[in-house]
């Protein structure tokens, strides 16, 4: 698996901007690991795997999610209103 490097330019920026870029990476990372753990709890692993393996770490992963896209919209309301 290639890992993509990402480095933010904070020069001028408001901590505004710095965090709504850094959320919205996050916010891609979360949504492909619940694409993934999503696909791989239709596909019913054996053994109980689902059960103990990817059915929590769904579930946490969509909190996760969940948690990204409030602080997202906060900031998104934040700059709208300025």
């Amino acid at each position: 698996m290639d890992e993509e490097s990402y480095e933010f330019d904070f020069n001028g920026k408001s901590n505004e901007e710095v965090l709504s870029a850094f959320f919205h990476e996050i916010r891609g990372s979360v949504s492909s690991v619940v694409g993934y753990l999503t696909m791989l709890n239709l596909m019913k692993l054996p053994d109980g795997n689902n059960e103990h393996y990817v059915e929590p770490a769904l579930k946490r992963a969509l909190v996760i999610q969940d948690r990204v896209n409030e602080v997202f919209e906060y900031l998104d309301e934040q700059r709208k209103g300025q």
